[in-house]
């Protein structure tokens, strides 16, 4: 499961500029908007299909937390929460951390 994570992150930070440019050209593009949205739907079912639960919906829930934080470092970059910044592996430790913590928590 890390390196699904930390795979979803790479694509991320490796095409930041055009990732960035077509999430802000979508607010205006109905067809981009359409497309796009298509194409991160099918992004968040392969990271949900990789997680190690029989527990569809949170698998699902925890594919789009993944693809929600990266799309978000994307557009507003790494400093946005922090003053320093958070580096690439420190991103990838944080949210496999949290994915491990949803994962383990206790059924309620």
């Amino acid at each position: 499961m890390p390196g699904v994570i930390a795979a979803t992150a790479g694509v991320f930070e490796r095409r930041r500029a055009l990732l960035r440019a077509i999430i802000r050209r979508a607010v205006d593009d109905p067809w981009l908007l359409e497309h796009g949205a298509v194409m991160s739907r099918r992004l968040q079912e392969r990271i949900s299909a990789t997680l190690p639960t029989r527990d569809t919906e949170l698998a699902s829930s925890i594919a789009r937390l993944v693809y929600t934080e990266c799309a978000f470092r994307t557009m507003y970059g790494p400093a946005f929460w922090s003053d320093g910044g958070e580096s690439p592996a420190a991103f990838i430790a944080r949210i496999t951390a949290l994915v491990e913590r949803i994962l383990h928590a206790p059924s309620t």
